[in-house]
């Protein structure tokens, strides 16, 4: 029982403990071990280069890449879609796997407009987290 109580209070210590400063903004450890678990993940599934999205500063502190709440707009990605995908003769986009992607974007945008309102206080959580880098990368 005393073992329990005290690993639940060294595991509330740690959390209590495990935030950003906020003048600074750089990572916490915890967010340092998420990024880093991402990143070995990319390497040993993908392979290749980390995309900028997931990229670290040179100290490992901070992501190099801004995410703007603006971003969680499926409208915003409909519009990047919409450029980048290829017109038939009549100008509507085609290919086989766009409304799928269409349809994952969107839920993913809903997500993270859901995840951003679920956060308590002024600053709302981090933009840069790694949750939202890597539904930013996907």
């Amino acid at each position: 029982q005393v073992y329990l109580t005290l690993r639940n209070g060294a595991h509330f210590l740690k959390r209590a403990t495990d935030f950003r400063i906020p003048l600074i903004g750089n990572y916490t450890e915890s967010e340092k071990k998420q990024i880093r678990f991402v990143h070995s993940q990319y390497r040993a599934l993908v392979g290749g280069e980390i995309p900028d999205v997931l990229k670290m500063n040179e100290d490992f502190t901070r992501p190099i890449t801004e995410i703007k709440e603006s971003e969680f707009l499926f409208s915003v990605w409909r519009n990047r879609l919409r450029e980048t995908s290829r017109t038939g003769g009549v100008g509507r986009p085609q290919g086989g796997l766009l409304e799928h992607c269409r349809a994952i974007i969107e839920y993913t945008c809903r997500y993270q407009q859901s995840r951003r309102s679920r956060m308590l206080g002024e600053g709302r959580g981090h933009l840069d987290d790694p949750i939202n880098l890597v539904l930013q990368e996907l």
